[in-house]
């Protein structure tokens, strides 16, 4: 849940913080560097999981591609930066569609 993950990036920044680990950077910031580093993987994970169907003929890793394309519509979203991708995710429902 997203209280959960709030909960999350609140304690590591605040953790951080008190090991003199980020002393010039905010929460705001903190939490961006947390969206776009999962963004990142997220990505990732959808190439590895069409790779393991295509190329290994392994289709069970197909059953978790929408919650994964969930997650990259909801955090691009969030940013201006990936408007494009954004757009393009909310043409295509079908493929973010939440099993």
């Amino acid at each position: 849940p997203q209280t959960t993950i709030e909960h999350w990036i609140q304690y590591y920044f605040n953790k951080a913080q008190r090991l003199d680990l980020l002393t010039d950077i905010s929460i705001k910031q903190f939490t961006q560097w947390f969206d776009l580093m999962g963004l990142q993987r997220h990505l990732k994970v959808l190439g590895i999981f069409s790779r393991l169907n295509y190329r290994d003929n392994k289709e069970n890793y197909l059953d978790d591609l929408p919650l994964t394309l969930h997650y990259v519509q909801q955090i691009s979203a969030k940013y201006p930066e990936f408007e494009e991708l954004t757009d393009f995710l909310s043409q295509h429902p079908q493929i973010t569609a939440v099993s």
